[in-house]
């Protein structure tokens, strides 16, 4: 795991640190097991087929779906790692953004870290392209990012545990206990789709109801590029209609599920500073929905309590002085995040495409379903 630089605060909180994460990652492991029973129930469930090789004995599982249930089990075990668990990826950006990614390292949550992983960027570029240096800006202050400066106006520059229990429950109040509810909707979506499908297409109404156009666009049998993988409705000029209508939802998922729907970077969200949501010492955590099944209540048991500690622990570092952006890299990646998302019919389209599958991250599906149930209502 990533660890913050703790020494002005003792040798004691370093090894309490140590001693909390080498506990998080134990966890984890113990999770897997009890989970692993429940997972494969569930999946032979869905895919009963599966469920017995006939060049195996009868208690054997296939191998080649073991792999998959160990993937479901660790997914969900997984809420209990800590956010300072590293991550492996390849990163691929213009030189116009590392120059604002230089312009604006030192911001929240975590600029301590970003300067130091936006620096050893820059320091690459330059040794292949020394010019580059040319184009480089000074680099803000953390006091003087726009988000900084918003927050110490609004006396946000430091946990206050009353502002952000009214943020949680207001936040929570309003989403009457979904994981993603809409807030906005471009009005008389039908009317919006059909007017832009008519304009691409040249025809006027006498000869394109909306009905028949929304039918056009949006029904798999009058439109077959909903049909293709490689998502061709970015391409043509009709089905580009769909970016006319916009929706807007609030949700509420785990750090972890956060993590994943981040990739659909059409969707763009508004993400919190995310201390800010965070009351030190109070377990607010979102709880996986396998850990509901009556089998796997010891799992649930074992959960709840580790982040009941985490939580304590959290408490300990913010009492002892430790700054924010060191002690959120100790909570779980159970941890909520909320905040609000929008994006085009199209954008949202080829999401819900993507996540409605029963191998899709459990807390996405719920999303990308409520809001499914939602949009059909309303239309």
């Amino acid at each position: 795991v990533l660890k913050p630089d703790l020494s002005t605060w003792g040798a004691a909180l370093n090894a309490r640190w140590d001693a909390i994460v080498e506990r998080q990652m134990r966890v984890y492991h113990e999770l897997i097991e009890l989970l692993l029973p429940t997972v494969e129930r569930l999946y032979f469930g869905i895919f009963p087929a599966r469920q017995r090789d006939p060049q195996k004995g009868e208690g054997d599982v296939d191998k080649r779906w073991r792999g998959s249930m160990q993937k479901r089990a660790q997914e969900v075990a997984r809420y209990v790692l800590p956010i300072a668990t590293h991550a492996h990826l390849y990163h691929t950006i213009s030189a116009l953004t590392l120059l604002r990614y230089h312009r604006l390292a030192d911001t929240h949550d975590c600029p301590t870290e970003q300067r130091l992983v936006v620096e050893q960027m820059v320091q690459a570029v330059l040794a292949v392209d020394p010019d580059f240096a040319i184009l480089l800006e000074p680099r803000l202050e953390l006091h003087d990012t726009p988000d900084a400066r918003a927050m110490a106006a609004l006396g946000r520059h430091r946990v206050d545990v009353a502002m952000t229990r009214e943020l949680v429950q207001e936040f929570d109040a309003a989403l009457e206990c979904r994981t993603s509810k809409l807030v906005s909707m471009t009005e008389q979506p039908e009317r919006v789709l059909a007017r832009a499908l008519r304009e691409a297409l040249g025809v006027p109404r006498s000869r394109l109801s909306d009905e028949a156009a929304v039918r056009l666009l949006l029904d798999p049998a009058e439109n077959s590029a909903l049909g293709e993988s490689l998502n061709l409705l970015t391409l043509g000029k009709a089905s580009r209609a769909l970016e006319m209508v916009q929706l807007t939802f609030q949700r509420k998922v785990s750090h972890a599920a956060d993590s994943q729907a981040q990739r659909h970077r059409m969707t763009p969200g508004a993400r919190p500073v995310l201390w800010t949501q965070v009351v030190p010492g109070e377990a607010d955590f979102v709880l996986p929905v396998i850990l509901e099944e009556p089998d796997a209540e010891h799992a649930r048991h074992v959960y709840e309590n580790e982040l009941r500690d985490v939580a304590l622990d959290v408490a300990h570092f913010h009492d002892a002085g430790v700054p924010p952006e060191a002690w959120q890299y100790l909570l779980p990646n159970a941890v909520p995040v909320r905040y609000t998302e929008t994006g085009s019919l199209l954008d949202q389209h080829h999401k819900w495409t993507t996540r409605l599958c029963y191998n899709a991250q459990e807390e996405i599906w719920r999303a990308t379903r409520d809001e499914v149930e939602q949009v059909a209502q309303r239309a």
